[in-house]
């Protein structure tokens, strides 16, 4: 068990040999340096700091609850984006309503909405969602629509040739069509809602990462902020895995 397990991690480190570098660069830099660890703690500190959040049971709540905040953004953007995406693909009417909208919504920073939806659905979890949902809503939305215009027109062709219904292209070609160019709106506006909900909890929160990670900044505590960043880069990573071993079951006829 113990060779299985060092043969994984030998692995994994083969494979972000990179990232391994930093670490140890880190490490040495503020190990053998005089820098201050108020200005930037080793990275042993910090996994060590994590360990102790851990074990005192501090941690996996402000986990939950930003994970709660961040995939409830993430599902109502993908619940109203993806039909509004393919809406807009194909049907004229829909992409003329949408287009000014996305034109004037997209380059808005969707943070700024946050005091705004603070007044209208109070301080809690509400406002946040809504805000991570504003973010996420417009990757999908687009990259769904570029997905339904990219459909190959010799397959729409070729299905009604073959006394295909306009149902049956859609669910039969329509949709396999789209499907990439939806798994890439997912991976950024999962992303994205990772990046929200650590500005959301900036504001009006008493919980969370992005507060634990303001908290530790209050209190001059380096280790505890960079505890947190870890820990966002971490369910950044682990989101990703997941979406990508998704993508890879859905998409397996893509290969």
């Amino acid at each position: 068990m113990l060779s299985k397990s060092f043969r994984q991690i030998c692995s994994w480190a083969s494979e972000n040999y990179s990232i391994v570098l930093i670490i140890v660069m880190w490490e040495t830099v503020t190990r053998l340096s005089s820098i201050p660890s108020f200005f930037l703690p080793p990275f042993s500190s910090i996994l060590m700091k994590l360990y102790e959040m851990l074990a005192n049971g501090q941690l996996l709540p402000h986990i939950g609850i930003s994970l709660y905040r961040a995939f409830g953004g993430f599902f109502m953007g993908l619940i109203v984006g993806v039909p509004a995406g393919f809406l807009m693909g194909r049907y004229r009417f829909f992409e003329a309503f949408f287009d000014p909208i996305i034109a004037f919504g997209y380059p808005m920073p969707k943070i700024a909405f946050m005091p705004i939806f603070m007044y209208w659905l109070g301080i809690g979890h509400l406002s946040k969602v809504f805000t991570i949902f504003l973010g996420t809503f417009f990757p999908i939305l687009i990259n769904t629509y570029y997905g339904v215009k990219s459909v190959d027109y010799l397959l729409i062709w070729a299905a009604l040739g073959m006394g295909a219904t306009p149902r049956t292209i859609f669910r039969r070609v329509t949709i396999p069509g789209a499907m990439p160019y939806i798994f890439v709106g997912l991976n950024v506006s999962m992303g994205v809602s990772l990046l929200l909900v650590f500005f959301a909890e900036m504001i009006g929160a008493e919980s969370g990462l992005g507060w634990l990670i303001i908290w530790g900044s209050n209190q001059f505590d380096t280790e505890l902020v960079f505890a947190g960043i870890l820990v966002i880069s971490f369910l950044g990573v682990f989101m990703n895995r997941i979406m990508t071993a998704i993508q890879n079951q859905v998409l397996e006829w893509n290969k």
